[in-house]
């Protein structure tokens, strides 16, 4: 019988660096939060399409649904060329 456990949230972190590597992923221990800041700044473009510089979500669920719509967006605006 194999165990499944859940990824921790430096795998979590890691993983979604990798699938979103225009951004930084925190969790935040101090409020138990994800947090998400773009590496370059953002265009002009990209901030009228409502593409933000960070943001904070209260769950794991929340947080890669928000990433995902940030990404779409980016994805939109030309990528992550900044």
């Amino acid at each position: 019988m194999t165990l499944h456990t859940e990824p921790t949230a430096s795998e979590r972190r890691a993983a979604l660096e990798f699938t979103y590597p225009g951004w930084t992923i925190l969790r935040l221990r101090a409020t138990n939060r994800w947090y998400a800041s773009r590496t370059s700044p953002l265009s002009d473009n990209q901030r009228a399409a409502g593409v933000v510089a960070g943001f904070t979500c209260d769950t794991y669920d929340e947080f890669t649904a928000a990433l995902a719509e940030q990404a779409e967006l980016v994805d939109r605006c030309g990528g992550y060329r900044p």
